[in-house]
């Protein structure tokens, strides 16, 4: 499945713990092209249990994509160590409203024991995608 999200024309404003969104035309032009289940596997990779939460992983990894796509991008310190509020920023040409995403990349710690496949290595089967996180709430990034 390719990543389908609507065009974005308007000024887009993202100011969030962490979030993705990308006009399909963009990722084609910058050869970044991964289908939705493949980036939520590379997200779930990232093991962001609360605590400590370490969401500064998530903040560089989504920077590193984004950046290249044109996104102004700010990774501002909290107190607490490891955390961190992320806001990326695509600037459209001013003839509609702004939009903002606003989602959170921790997610609550694992019983291993628990689950049938490692609950951080974002496997994908059938179609689906799973792994902790994968709906709440790394899927909504």
């Amino acid at each position: 499945m390719e990543c389908r999200f609507a065009r974005a024309q308007p000024l887009l404003r993202f100011v969030v713990l962490l979030c993705v969104a990308v006009s399909p035309d963009t990722l084609a032009s910058q050869d970044h092209q991964h289908s939705t289940a493949d980036l939520l596997s590379e997200l779930i990779r990232i093991d962001t249990s609360n605590p400590p939460g370490n969401e500064n992983k998530i903040a560089e990894f989504l920077a590193s994509r984004l950046r290249p796509l044109g996104f102004e991008i700010q990774i501002v310190p909290t107190p607490a160590p490891g955390k961190s509020h992320f806001i990326a920023r695509l600037k459209g040409d001013g003839t509609k409203r702004p939009v903002l995403i606003a989602a959170h990349a921790d997610v609550v710690g694992v019983e291993r024991e628990k689950w049938t496949v490692d609950p951080f290595a974002g496997m994908i089967r059938d179609g689906y995608v799973y792994g902790r996180g994968a709906i709440d709430f790394k899927g909504g990034l």
